[in-house]
């Protein structure tokens, strides 16, 4: 059985035994008592703002779940009513109704996570708590099942994947995360995964082909350039005898210089800035030379040139 601590217990949905709008019931006070206390818990930027968000998305959620009639895609009539009464007027905590669809998109985001992946508190943890956010993703979840692509959706967690073209098997896993929470980044604080981080993948995703001409657009436009990274030229400087690097600055100094450069280049400003690199050509070179002076190899080439007796 589930702890009180466990992600699938804490916000998982309610059952229809488990949730009433019927009103003078238990069920039903109890219901709205907990929406006003998380909305207001919400504005007023208490403690566990983030749970308590998700506790929220949740409860809507369940709502929907119980009263929206999966055949007409419609609500009741008798959760409209009970939505709209003067006594409740939820819209004070929803804002509109259409918004309360997108509290409940951002709710069954939350519950997927939290009852279906691998390493819950840890996937959790990486959602952002942008309700706009959260309800995005959920549809790119709801597309990607339909697609029967679900290792996709959890990949994010880890990756940006990306691919050529909608039959493309040769999928490309970035990897930077798509998904993450707010972090830092080198001496930086990374804001949270946005609404528009994930329109612009999806986007990408589902149309391939327009989103490299885009790319390729874009990067017609941020043509100026801003700054030159030079590297100590002893870079590919080994010991003849011993094989050991030398040189001033190593393979492995200039790939933490260039991941902390890296860094700073997001999905959130691929519209103002690209960073290009010679890292590949670097490294093929630097490859090179470590194996040509490689004392093992060259005593290897010895043995084979010494004449049989």
């Amino acid at each position: 059985m589930p702890t009180a601590k466990d992600p699938s217990d804490k916000f998982a949905l309610l059952g229809h035994n488990e949730i009433s709008i019927q009103e003078g019931t238990a069920a039903e006070a109890e219901l709205f008592q907990q929406i006003e206390t998380y909305a207001t818990r919400e504005v007023a930027l208490l403690q566990d703002v983030k749970e308590t968000r998700y506790r929220l998305f949740v409860l809507a959620a369940s709502l929907r779940k119980r009263y929206l009639n999966p055949k007409t895609n419609k609500y009741d009539q008798a959760f409209h009513d009970w939505y709209s009464a003067k006594e409740r007027n939820l819209n004070r905590y929803f804002k509109t109704f259409s918004n309360f669809t997108k509290y409940a998109a951002a709710g069954d985001l939350v519950n997927f996570v939290a009852t279906r992946s691998k390493t819950p508190e840890a996937d959790l943890e990486k959602l952002p708590s942008s309700r706009r956010t959260l309800s995005e993703l959920s549809q790119v979840k709801d597309n990607l099942l339909a697609e029967k692509q679900e290792r996709i959706f959890w990949a994010l967690f880890v990756s940006t994947p990306r691919r050529k073209s909608l039959t493309d098997r040769d999928i490309k896993f970035d990897k930077t995360p798509l998904i993450h929470g707010e972090q830092m980044v080198g001496n930086e604080i990374q804001s949270a995964t946005t609404e528009e981080d994930i329109i612009d993948w999806r986007d990408a995703w589902n149309n391939p082909s327009s989103a490299t001409k885009l790319d390729q657009a874009r990067k017609k436009k941020i043509s100026v350039p801003v700054a030159i990274i030079y590297v100590h030229k002893t870079i590919y400087d080994f010991h003849q005898r011993t094989g050991e690097h030398k040189g001033e600055v190593d393979l492995d100094d200039l790939t933490r210089l260039m991941r902390e450069v890296g860094s700073s280049f997001t999905t959130r400003n691929s519209n103002k800035f690209r960073i290009e690199t010679n890292m590949d050509t670097i490294m093929e070179r630097y490859k090179k030379r470590e194996k040509r002076v490689d004392p093992a190899r060259k005593i290897l080439a010895a043995k084979k040139q010494k004449p049989k007796k």
